[in-house]
């Protein structure tokens, strides 16, 4: 059994990736939970984005914008780019193996949180 853990902000791991800009941290990582989910948060100011990637077979990802808003892009089973703003209070659902971004068009500084879950009962 894990013991419960209590992870601040300044205490977050930064998460680097290339082609990511803004102030990404993670806070739980998946050895926290028994291999199964991982927890952080996103700071984007304007201009910033996470750059387009795509998660794991298995890795899904719901992220929550908790102010400001974003722009949240993704590639349909055809290809094609769809797009969305996303305002805060909305929470975005991205399954495995979708190609996608999240970006801020906007003056003011998107802040969220990730939630990422592997399942591999798929």
């Amino acid at each position: 059994m894990k013991a419960t853990k209590l992870v601040s902000i300044e205490q977050g791991k930064t998460v680097i990736i290339p082609g990511m800009t803004g102030d990404w941290k993670r806070l739980i990582k998946p050895e926290d939970t028994e291999g199964r989910e991982a927890m952080g948060v996103g700071f984007l100011s304007q201009g910033d984005e996470r750059g387009w990637h795509t998660h794991p077979e298995n890795e899904d990802e719901v992220l929550y914008i908790i102010s400001g808003k974003a722009l949240v892009e993704w590639k349909d089973k055809d290809g094609k780019v769809c797009k969305a703003e996303a305002p805060a209070g909305t929470s975005i659902y991205t399954p495995d193996r979708m190609e996608n971004n999240i970006s801020n068009p906007y003056p003011e500084t998107m802040h969220c949180a990730f939630f990422i879950r592997l399942n591999d009962h798929k």
